[in-house]
């Protein structure tokens, strides 16, 4: 994008798929310099699947340079409650990408072009999600109003940084059947201390209800003194592109009592989950956690790299009244 070229905003389609998946793949080979556990998975196939899916969709549109895609920024469907009461849309991991030799720049006019449109239809919170160290579109995005909210860590199981030395497995029991139902009181616990200062997330974390759903859900406890005082809970898919790679397995669910988050606890637990998913022929392990929860974030980054940072904006709905911008 020099500036000189004939620039053209066009409606998602189909036919620029291809063309779209080569900007996608080429933000994830450079990304995978800074995170080299996305090397060890080709994510062609997942990744395709996901930008068809939003351009059949049609929410956003693709940027063309002299009749050649420089960008594009998509969204998936409406939200009726997205990060709050407000009606929103999210632009999952692969939803964009940018070339170019400003793509920052590039990256804000697509915002400013789209997000025109869906502020018409009363969309008023809108979320995104992008590669954490491409810091020159996350940059452009926190400029256009984002903040980052949550994140996504990968860690590679051959590669895996050393545990603390009070890292104890044998404290560590995987549950099965209707024993999984023990870590209950931890999952609502999980939900207070969400809602609490400074996260303020007042969200209702479960197990699955469906059988066959927390069937397929592992569920790892802690004990101290015969009492479960921690848990994580693993399952196959997450919520990105790259978490839909049968290679990699996914922490969705972890929590330790507050009198007993020392350190060994949590440190235990994964230290179990790890060798055992290695032990079964996995490759990667992932993550994701709240930004807004420092607690969460220190721990995680101790062992995972993140490869994503979400960031959300709230855009004033007293907008929609005021017949201004465009309205």
């Amino acid at each position: 994008m020099d500036g000189c070229g004939i620039m053209e905003y066009v409606n998602l389609e189909e036919t620029l798929v291809e063309e779209a998946l080569l900007l996608a793949l080429a933000e994830y080979e450079q990304e995978g310099r800074s995170c080299p556990a996305l090397r060890e998975c080709d994510p062609k196939r997942e990744l395709e699947n996901l930008i068809r899916t939003l351009f059949r969709a049609g929410h956003g549109k693709a940027l063309l340079e002299n009749g050649k895609m420089m960008g594009y920024l998509a969204f998936g469907e409406p939200v009726e409650e997205l990060h709050g009461r407000a009606r929103g849309m999210f632009s999952p991991l692969g939803g964009s990408a940018f070339a170019g030799k400003d793509r920052g720049r590039l990256a804000s006019l697509l915002l400013e072009e789209v997000s025109g449109g869906l502020v018409k239809e009363e969309i008023m919170s809108l979320a995104v999600s992008r590669y954490a160290h491409d810091e020159e579109v996350l940059k452009s995005f926190i400029f256009n109003g984002f903040g980052i909210r949550c994140s996504d860590g990968i860690m590679s199981l051959r590669h895996r940084r050393a545990y603390a030395a009070e890292a104890n497995r044998s404290i560590v029991c995987e549950l099965f059947g209707r024993e999984k139902k023990k870590v209950i009181p931890l999952v609502k616990g999980l939900s207070l201390h969400m809602s609490k200062a400074p996260v303020f997330i007042p969200v209702e974390v479960s197990l699955p209800e469906n059988e066959d759903e927390l069937e397929n859900m592992r569920v790892f406890a802690a004990k101290a003194d015969g009492k479960i005082v921690g848990c994580m809970c693993v399952k196959e898919k997450a919520e990105t592109f790259v978490a839909e790679n049968p290679r990699m397995i996914n922490i969705g669910i972890a929590f330790v009592k507050e009198e007993c988050r020392n350190g060994y606890v949590a440190e235990s637990m994964l230290s179990h989950i790890s060798e055992t998913f290695e032990k079964e022929g996995r490759m990667l392990l992932g993550v994701d956690c709240e930004t807004i929860n420092p607690a969460a974030q220190r721990f995680w980054n101790k062992h995972f790299t993140p490869y994503t940072y979400s960031s959300t904006r709230r855009i004033d709905e007293r907008i929609l009244k005021s017949g201004k911008g465009g309205i």
